[in-house]
């Protein structure tokens, strides 16, 4: 499993676009590794040299009910060839999140 972090969700890291086959996925299964709550994404390309992938579709409002924090990170987890992501949220400790 291929684990990385994002201080913004955002992109995929151009390491992690390398080295998974996004070009043959479409739909991904994201899931919250605290809450076990799974939506459906799409993995969006755009074509950039070098290309870059971004998820769309439910996870804006996965990402906005997490709550995040100025500080706070996503850790990610992905199989590949991927067909699942584990998203976890690392809270910043200097942050109150009440």
């Amino acid at each position: 499993m291929t684990s990385f972090f994002l201080c913004y969700p955002q992109h995929f890291p151009q390491s992690i676009a390398n080295e998974a086959n996004f070009d043959v996925v479409v739909d991904i299964v994201v899931i919250n590794d605290e809450t076990d709550q799974m939506i459906r994404c799409k993995i969006k390309k755009f074509n950039r040299i070098p290309p870059e992938y971004s998820l769309s579709g439910e996870w804006y409002s996965f990402v906005k009910n997490l709550k995040l924090k100025v500080g706070d990170k996503l850790g990610f987890g992905m199989d590949n060839p991927p067909t699942h992501i584990q998203v976890v949220a690392l809270r910043s400790e200097v942050t109150d999140h009440n």
